[in-house]
């Protein structure tokens, strides 16, 4: 049974037919081979009809393949659609393109014979495809070893070749290597230059995976050039002699209006620092320019910082930039970012990012700033307690603010509405130990008479067995360890007398002890002179010295009778 194929063709009926007696469609584009160039060409482009062995019969040509002209595949401009062009042009666009063929065989070629060549090619076969290697791991690597063995001469001449598409290797994965070592090698003048080529391009860079590397290589190079040429004119300013000649004069004043490589790397980050800012890449830019430059070329990103402090703060990538800002130190600019970011205190503590911002101006800046964000949350710190972000905030509030603020904070929490909420609150528990540890005694009395009545038995202790509440219990314990909860009475009187039985003594006798079981002696009962407890301690140890729980009971005997 022959094989049966579903045919479709343009202007006939579909249907199946056999394989043996459909048209040969395909002679309509692959022609019979002809001569000359076009058959050339047309011979790689002819399918080849061959006798299938494995199939166990001959496909046949029909008579009327071998009958086709040859096609004439010659590339047609597009103005042929729209009419025919002159032969002239069709002529020239072939030579033109013939001749980009030949000029791209040949660069491979050369390419090629570089990478094969057992030692590094010399710098004159390297020039002229500076960048086709820049863009290739090997090729990038041959040129930085021709910039560490060749000197200045290499850097120059590579410099200068690569003017026109620097800014393109800045982004390249293999091309930001050579721009860095470039970077390096060539001197402050040829690197100003290099950094104004490039200064366009400069926060595309910054904001690239792989520029970003470039243009902080920029940042430490500029800052190193400015260390150098401050120097340099601390020594000509004590050289210069008082009698300097007019000449002299204006040659140093032209001198100083040239632009320096840090200036102009400033200039162009300028309008997008806010943007930088919050950036995955452009961060690292900005944090080395805080890092590395003065304050005179650092000023911009103060100012973007506190123009738009309420987004950046917010960042994840912003909030690590202002950190770094109040780094830095004290300025004009510095102050008025401090002051931007006290007005949003109370936004910012309440943002996953921003409230690590409010407690680095706690941690850092000055008494009088963190007294402005301390006295802004005064009766918001119940509220501001139980919140995932503010209470952080308010633990280290609670921590540096004045004894006034403090007060006021404590008077807040003792409130018997609020303080069950707070008690039981996954992160208001917290902040009421907090609160515990920083409050004077007086004020650790009263918050622990507010908390009382919901941690005794007789109310079901229900807050005792959560896990805030035994972590409130044992900061209690800790503060007043005489201090029972269950017992009646104010919590002075209560404290008074225990705190009065625990310094009454009664003598213990007799009564197993616990000891060493290797014969060790039973202790009694009978006083030891405060003067004799250590006295052949530690070169003659006493069945005292030997016994670990002697040191753990403060040295008494009598402390762990009961045991």
């Amino acid at each position: 049974m022959q094989q049966a194929h579903y045919v479709a063709s343009q202007g006939g009926n579909h249907g199946y037919m056999n394989r043996e007696n459909r048209p040969m469609k395909q002679a309509q584009y692959y022609p019979t081979p002809g001569t000359g160039i076009d058959a050339t060409v047309n011979s790689a482009r002819t399918k080849s009809y061959a006798t299938s062995t494995g199939a166990g019969r001959v496909h046949v040509r029909d008579s009327s393949y071998e009958d086709q002209p040859p096609y004439p595949f010659v590339d047609e401009p597009i103005s042929q659609h729209g009419g025919d062009a002159p032969y002239g042009e069709n002529l020239a666009s072939q030579q033109h393109r013939d001749n980009l063929r030949k000029d791209l065989l040949s660069n491979n070629e050369i390419v090629a014979s570089l990478y094969a060549s057992p030692k590094r090619p010399p710098l004159r076969e390297l020039l002229g495809h500076v960048r086709r290697l820049s863009r290739d791991q090997v090729g990038c690597r041959l040129l930085q070893q021709a910039l560490d063995e060749e000197g200045d001469t290499a850097a120059t001449a590579i410099l200068n070749e690569g003017l026109s598409f620097w800014g393109e290797a800045m982004v390249d994965p293999f091309g930001n290597y050579l721009f860095q070592k470039i970077l390096e090698k060539i001197t402050p003048t040829e690197r100003i230059l290099l950094v104004k080529t490039v200064s366009p391009r400069l926060v595309n860079a910054s904001l690239n995976l792989h520029g970003t590397r470039s243009v902080q290589k920029v940042v430490e190079l500029c800052a190193i050039d400015e260390v150098n040429a401050s120097y340099q004119h601390s020594i000509t300013k004590e050289e210069s002699n008082q009698q300097e000649s007019d000449d002299a004069k204006v040659l140093r004043n032209n001198t100083k209006k040239n632009e320096s490589a840090a200036e102009i790397l400033t200039k162009a980050l300028t309008p997008a620092a806010a943007r930088l800012c919050i950036d995955s890449h452009g961060n690292h830019v900005i944090q080395r320019i805080l890092l590395k430059l003065p304050y005179r070329y650092s000023h911009f990103v103060f100012d973007a910082v506190a123009n738009s402090v309420g987004d950046v703060a917010r960042h994840r990538h912003g909030c690590c930039v202002i950190q770094r800002c109040l780094d830095s130190p004290p300025s004009a600019a510095r102050s008025n970012l401090v002051c931007k970011i006290v007005e949003k205190s109370l936004e910012l503590m309440q943002d996953a990012y921003g409230n690590y911002v409010v407690q680095y101006v706690l941690d850092v800046c000055s008494d009088e700033d963190v007294h402005s964000v301390c006295e802004s949350v005064v009766g918001k710190v119940a509220l501001l307690a139980i919140q995932k972000f503010s209470s952080n905030v308010m633990e280290k509030c609670l921590e540096r603010c004045t004894d006034k603020v403090r007060e006021a904070y404590l008077e807040e929490l003792s409130d018997q509405e609020k303080i069950r909420e707070l008690m039981m609150d996954p992160f208001g528990n917290y902040v009421i130990q907090r609160a515990l540890a920083v409050a004077s005694h007086t004020q650790a009395l009263k918050l622990v008479d507010a908390m009382r009545p919901h941690l005794i038995s007789s109310n079901g202790g229900g807050i005792r067995n959560t896990a805030g509440g035994r972590r409130i219990l044992a900061k209690i314990e800790r503060r007043f360890p005489h201090f029972n909860i269950n017992e009646e009475g104010s919590i002075e009187r209560v404290i008074h007398r225990k705190g009065g039985a625990n310094h009454e003594t009664q003598p213990i006798t007799g009564g197993p002890q616990r000891g060493s079981r290797r014969g060790q002696k039973r202790m009694t009962g009978k006083e030891v002179p405060q003067h004799q407890k250590y006295r052949n301690f530690p070169h003659n140890p006493t069945p005292h010295a030997m016994n670990p729980n002697f040191f753990m009971m403060g040295g008494d005997p009598r402390n762990y009778e009961h045991m």
